[in-house]
């Protein structure tokens, strides 16, 4: 692999961000003919849902803040992103549709969206002694061939500081044995159901901030549970995955959407890292890229990931920082394309 690979990825520099469309966006919905019962429709990104499918309606609708999420695939965006989604349209036709509307705004314009609490240092000592009781890669794991089935050996992954559970009752009893059941919860690791968050999804990729776990996501490697991945339970990431990669001058860095997508970069021979969700990343980061001579934004090839590529590109540029999106052509995101070029199967 060299870093030729994703220099020869089709650029797709898109105009600059649209102005704010202000219509709510429940008027929107129902302009665009979408079938809302509360506030909630059927996802339009069913091809990242199980079957195919989302049966039971998903994509959920907060006027407070004019936006859209799907809490089972991640899709989210604001009113500009709907009209695009729904129309497969750009930017300047979504624009030009909304402002030939009859639609006027109830409320005013939304503020900032506000994230997640992220860990303390109560939560960071429950999340370090999870670290400590889970086990890095070893040949023949589970974690270890879904991660081989994707194209990513178990060396980039243990340099990644990924772990796995193999006995997730164990691992359970483990952290039950030692933190209160209010800790346990303040550190993001019980489900709604109360029981713990990452049974099913065994594969822990740390977001790490020097010596300090503080942020998980799990996969699960069978394919049978879905959502695929799991988050900490009300915590965003306060750093991106694989955040030492910008310690200390770079020449170049590439941002993607995911650990997967990271860890594939990185197979690539690229230094990355990655953004917890596609609309997950913080203004706050931009200066942790202060010593990066050029930024490639390398976000899944779909409306979101192509959208929040502009935006964070232009914030970037705002700030005098180089930066870039590129888009792998023909596959959905960085880990297709290793695949790809690794002739992996899916």
């Amino acid at each position: 692999m060299n870093r030729s690979v994703l220099a020869s990825l089709g650029e797709k520099d898109i105009m600059p961000n649209p102005p704010p469309a202000g219509a709510p966006i429940e008027d929107v919905a129902a302009a665009l003919g979408l079938d809302v019962r509360g506030r909630r429709f059927r996802c339009l990104n069913e091809t990242a849902h199980k079957d195919k499918a989302d049966e039971r309606p998903s994509m959920t609708l907060s006027p407070e803040s004019n936006r859209y999420k799907c809490f089972v695939c991640g899709a989210r965006g604001d009113v500009i992103d709907l009209v695009r989604l729904v129309k497969k349209t750009d930017f300047r036709t979504a624009v030009l549709w909304l402002g030939g509307r009859p639609i006027h705004p109830a409320s005013p314009s939304p503020g900032p969206v506000r994230h997640p609490r992220v860990v303390d240092d109560d939560a960071m000592d429950v999340l370090a002694y999870l670290r400590t009781v889970t086990y890095a890669m070893t040949p023949g794991s589970p974690g270890v061939k879904y991660l081989l089935a994707r194209g990513i050996c178990r060396e980039t992954a243990d340099r990644l500081g990924v772990t796995e559970i193999l006995d997730a009752t164990d691992t359970w009893a483990e952290l039950t044995a030692r933190f209160s059941d209010d800790r346990l919860r303040a550190a993001g690791l019980v489900g709604r159901s109360g029981r713990f968050l990452f049974a099913r999804h065994r594969l822990l990729l740390w977001y790490i901030d020097g010596e300090n776990p503080v942020y998980l996501q799990g996969r699960d490697t069978t394919g049978g549970a879905a959502p695929k991945e799991l988050s900490l339970a009300g915590l965003s990431s306060p750093v991106p995955f694989n955040v030492a990669a910008l310690n200390g001058p770079c020449d170049r860095v590439v941002v993607c959407e995911g650990a997967i997508d990271t860890l594939s970069a990185e197979e690539f021979g690229h230094r990355a890292v990655g953004v917890p969700g596609v609309t997950a990343f913080r203004d706050e980061w931009f200066d942790r890229f202060r010593h990066v001579g050029h930024v490639v934004l390398a976000f899944d090839n779909d409306a979101a990931g192509i959208t929040q590529a502009v935006e964070v590109r232009a914030g970037f540029r705002r700030r005098g920082m180089p930066a870039d999106a590129v888009r792998p052509a023909g596959v959905n995101d960085v880990n297709d394309l290793l695949r790809v070029v690794k002739g992996v199967k899916p």
